[in-house]
């Protein structure tokens, strides 16, 4: 059940090219899954999908829960919502985009992860106690335009919602060993975090460049303002290793331009593991009976209503 948002597009020019040439590149995605090995084709046939869907300016979806805190179940009764799990903006993945950002990484390889997290959510018949609300969000560049809207004008109540975890361009580009977690120290998310990330042998770390201020730079920042505990997370690297070097390399490369294609090397297991990691997350918050809390000392906190 897709539910209805409505946000501003985030670039008139990318909407147009991928609604004008969308069965064209689609049909070159498929055909280039032939040469993947079966256990692989998923998140590419997840990217397909992306594709299909990014022409459209209203996307949103979510999976009902079983009633936490006597919530009522069923997906047309609003009160019953619970975490905001999001994608932020959304990306195409194309191969040679006419010289704009193709986007792969950022972000048609976030918005493959919720599709991949609602698609084993159905397939394995998992139940949570609280629903999922599955939001991929446009106009993040122009300053959060998406998120802010839906922020303000969300499809459920707001004061259901009690987490977002953003997947944001989590970078797979060499395996998960480290988990960044951007806001680790300001709710207790970030407690929850580091369970499921030890139970699946991942370290966790803080922002490790602090000073570029990317917790209130993406997504999560809008709904921080309305009071919800949000994480960011990305695939980790230590300092002064190889794994930064190849960070470095990808950002002056690849964001935000056409290299940001399907020819690019992806880590897919460390996509796979990742996937994991935050279905897991989204299942251990929604099962929690307690609402995530903004820690006592955390800046944020002030929003909380």
């Amino acid at each position: 059940m897709l539910t209805e948002f409505a946000a501003d597009v985030h670039r008139a020019a990318e909407i147009r090219y991928s609604y004008d040439h969308r069965d064209q590149e689609r049909d070159l995605l498929i055909a280039s899954m032939d040469e993947l090995a079966p256990e692989d084709r998923r998140h590419v046939a997840s990217l397909v999908e992306s594709l299909r869907m990014a022409s459209a300016d209203r996307l949103g979806g979510g999976v009902a829960g079983g009633g936490l805190n006597a919530m009522e179940t069923g997906m047309s009764n609003a009160s019953q919502w619970g975490d905001a799990t999001t994608g932020s903006g959304w990306g195409v993945g194309l191969t040679g985009f006419q010289g704009e950002a193709c986007g792969a990484m950022d972000n048609a390889s976030g918005v493959a992860t919720l599709m991949d997290i609602a698609q084993d959510l159905h397939d394995q018949k998992i139940q949570t106690k609280r629903s999922l609300l599955f939001v991929v969000v446009t106009g993040e560049e122009k300053g959060l335009l998406g998120s802010r809207y839906f922020a303000a004008h969300p499809t459920v109540n707001s004061k259901s919602m009690v987490a977002d975890l953003n997947t944001d361009m989590f970078l797979p580009l060499y395996p998960l060993h480290i988990l960044t977690v951007y806001g680790l120290h300001e709710s207790d998310l970030g407690d929850s975090v580091r369970k499921v990330a030890q139970s699946l042998d991942v370290e966790v770390q803080d922002d490790p460049a602090p000073q570029r201020n990317v917790f209130i730079r993406s997504d999560q920042y809008s709904f921080i303002r309305a009071g919800v505990p949000s994480i960011m997370t990305e695939v980790g690297y230590k300092k002064g290793s190889k794994e930064e070097e190849v960070q470095k390399d990808w950002l002056k490369n690849r964001y935000h331009a056409p290299s940001d294609d399907l020819n690019q090397p992806v880590d897919l297991q460390a996509a796979g593991q990742y996937n994991r990691l935050i279905l897991t997350l989204a299942e251990s918050v929604a099962n929690t009976p307690a609402r995530p809390q903004w820690k006592p000392d955390s800046f944020f906190r002030r929003f909380a209503q």
